[in-house]
């Protein structure tokens, strides 16, 4: 049964259509039981930012006892939810891969959202700080059902 999600808070989308590999790991993640609401880490000190998210994506990237391969080349990057510079990622989150273009998109497009939104600048709109909604749109693809050879 899907968590109820409030709707006083901004949405940020990802679509199934446009970038398949993010929306799979995102709606897996959620499904897997990981928030749909995210708490923006805001830190001002760029240098303070910096090390917390590389602590946090170490953490996720190697816990003991589930090593996550390494994949080289330019086609896959791995993927990660909730977003590191969520309150939720703590150093642990859901690993997925992501074709690379998508990837880069995933990170624009959740930068200028909270840029848009002033999460950047410092802005707050609840108690524990800048909160949002992630939403998957257009996923999982529907099922497409045969017909049985007799």
């Amino acid at each position: 049964m899907a968590k109820s999600v409030r709707t006083d808070l901004p949405v940020l989308t990802f679509d199934g259509k446009k970038e398949p590999t993010i929306a799979a790991n995102i709606y897996n993640a959620q499904q897997a039981g990981w928030e749909r609401i995210l708490t923006y880490d805001y830190q001002k000190d760029q240098v303070i930012r910096n090390q917390q998210r590389a602590w946090k994506r170490r953490g996720a990237m190697n816990t003991p006892g589930e090593e996550v391969p390494s994949i080289q080349g330019k086609v896959l990057h791995r993927d990660e939810y909730p977003f590191t510079c969520t309150l939720e990622h703590k150093g642990s989150a859901w690993i997925g891969h992501a074709v690379a273009d998508e990837n880069r998109s995933q990170g624009g497009q959740l930068n200028a959202f909270l840029e848009q939104h002033g999460a950047t600048r410092g802005f707050v709109n609840s108690a524990s700080g800048f909160q949002f909604v992630v939403e998957v749109v257009n996923w999982p693809p529907p099922s497409k059902v045969t017909g049985f050879a007799r």
